[in-house]
């Protein structure tokens, strides 16, 4: 091997692997250089409920007790429920923790009007309490009659943007009813709580066009029982 130099082979050697390794090492140049970030999950932040129950009913009542129930609330673990006993009174405290959707209040004055709130919780906190209470009515402790059926029922469609419409049935409060039946084509289709006149309901075949109409009826009631049927009122297509 005369002639040549093995030091600067060498050395030529290294400088050109260096090149490639620098070469692969440096960003490619211009546009081509795009940034892609490492995808990551991330979990929805765990927060208290955002609501209360806005669905929140009186459902059987005896001289001493109401028993309320509400709506399941998203993230909540438990309830808290309030009561007063005047439409303007102060609410105080009738439970808290309630890992249920519903409680009976005991321990009541009969014939006497009472009102409820409730609020959704859990660890984090809790949401606001509903503004709008529902309120429920005792039953008396004296030997009572049924009530006598109600008067002046009407019903009225009241126009929603999307399909279906609602039916607003209301009726004049009747002495001595704790709570109201009101009837849709001659069947049973909710029970409201007095001192509430008035009962909001959806006719899907009517508003889809398969039916041409449906009537409402109204019983009043107590703990001895429910008057007569009111006389029909009747809500057509295009009424």
């Amino acid at each position: 091997m005369s002639g040549i130099n093995l030091r600067k082979v060498w050395i030529g050697v290294a400088v050109a692997l260096s090149a490639v390794a620098w070469a692969c090492a440096a960003p490619a140049p211009g546009p081509e250089r795009v940034h892609v970030p490492v995808p990551t999950l991330e979990a929805t932040p765990e927060r208290a409920p955002g609501i209360p129950p806005s669905t929140l009913f009186v459902v059987d009542r005896s001289e001493s007790s109401l028993s309320v129930v509400w709506e399941s609330i998203n993230r909540a673990t438990h309830y808290d429920v309030q009561r007063r006993d005047s439409e303007d009174g102060e609410y105080a405290i009738v439970a808290t923790k309630v890992a249920a959707l519903g409680l009976v209040d005991e321990g009541l004055q009969p014939d006497s009007l009472y009102y409820y709130v409730v609020r959704a919780c859990n660890h984090f906190g809790c949401s606001e309490f509903h503004d709008n209470p529902v309120a429920g009515l005792t039953e008396s402790d004296a030997d009572v009659g049924a009530p006598v059926a109600p008067k002046d029922v009407k019903v009225v469609k009241r126009i929603v943007r999307v399909l279906p419409d609602h039916d607003v049935v209301t009726w004049t409060a009747v002495e001595g009813a704790t709570y109201y039946n009101v009837y849709r084509a001659g069947d049973l289709l909710t029970k409201v709580s007095a001192p509430l006149t008035r009962s909001l309901h959806t006719d899907l075949g009517r508003s889809l066009g398969l039916s041409s109409g449906t009537s409402y009826q109204v019983s009043a009631c107590n703990k001895a029982g429910c008057s007569p049927r009111s006389q029909k009122v009747f809500q057509w297509r295009n009424s």
